[in-house]
């Protein structure tokens, strides 16, 4: 028997709320013959007839997955809060404009509007000789715009946040900061990744092929079970991946920032599915 690092034991599902993971060490025994054996075919193909069954079995797969087209249909213009109000208000006025003697109450009834607006409107003609065009409440001062401006302005070639921002201009929501960072030309978009090991370029043609006749054979034949097995590794260290970058800015303006930890310790995964 021989002991494995320490891991969890074997998830076949999403793991409940109820269940915790715990690291151990597992042993194991070496099985030298097994039941089963890896699939192998002795016929050599070309690349053209590797395609044939790859463009077949896609082809297969498209119309399992081929669902009816859906009718887009154009939603109708919908006007904002702030034009109803004020295109009410007009009618009441031109009602109010029209009576030989005011009588609010009647104004209210054939227009469908409520009575405290019909008053309103009638003191602003009164007083000012029109309707006053109503406005949004809260809307943010010019200074404070400003303010988020200059900030914005800052976040070319660094690896500022939403949240960054934010703690500076508390007044403002995160959809309204990022409203802005759009407009002004930046993307939330993935850093350039930089090997701390270089990695070594090794294009070998033949095994590409080798591969893909294997694969060709293989999903084309009832008889033979194949399985994919995947290894993904986790840092354990938080590292941001993402950053504002304008579309003028190079693709290696900012560089995915991976920090110097003393021990490189991470989570590895190993996942295997037909």
């Amino acid at each position: 028997m021989k002991t494995t690092r320490e891991c969890t034991e074997i998830i076949f599902s999403h793991p409940g709320e109820i269940e915790r993971l715990v690291f151990s060490h597992k042993q194991f025994k070496v099985f030298q013959c097994l039941s089963c054996k890896p699939y192998k075919s002795k016929k050599c193909m070309n690349t053209a007839t590797i395609g044939v069954l790859l463009d077949a079995k896609e082809e297969e797969l498209r119309k399992l997955k081929r669902k009816p087209a859906r009718m887009v249909e154009e939603k109708p213009y919908k006007p904002s809060w702030q034009e109803v109000v004020n295109k009410r208000r007009r009618l009441v006025a031109s009602f109010l404009y029209l009576q030989p003697s005011a009588n609010l109450a009647e104004v209210s009834r054939f227009t469908g509007c409520s009575y405290g607006l019909v008053k309103r409107v009638a003191m602003d003609m009164h007083f000012l000789g029109a309707p006053e065009v109503f406005q949004y409440q809260n809307t943010k001062k010019p200074e404070d715009v400003e303010a988020l401006a200059n900030s914005i302005s800052q976040v070319r070639g660094a690896y500022t946040t939403i949240s960054d921002i934010k703690r500076n201009h508390q007044s403002f929501s995160r959809r309204w900061i990022s409203k802005k960072l759009r407009s002004t030309g930046h993307r939330w978009l993935l850093m350039a990744k930089r090997r701390r090991i270089p990695k070594k370029e090794a294009n070998q043609g033949k095994k590409v092929v080798a591969v893909l006749r294997h694969l060709a054979q293989a999903l084309n034949n009832d008889k033979v079970n194949q399985l994919y097995i995947d290894e993904v590794h986790f840092p354990l260290y938080q590292c941001s991946t993402h950053h504002w970058k304008h579309r003028e800015d190079p693709e290696d303006a900012t560089v995915y920032n991976r920090r110097p930890v003393p021990d490189d310790h991470k989570l590895s995964v190993i996942a295997l599915s037909r």
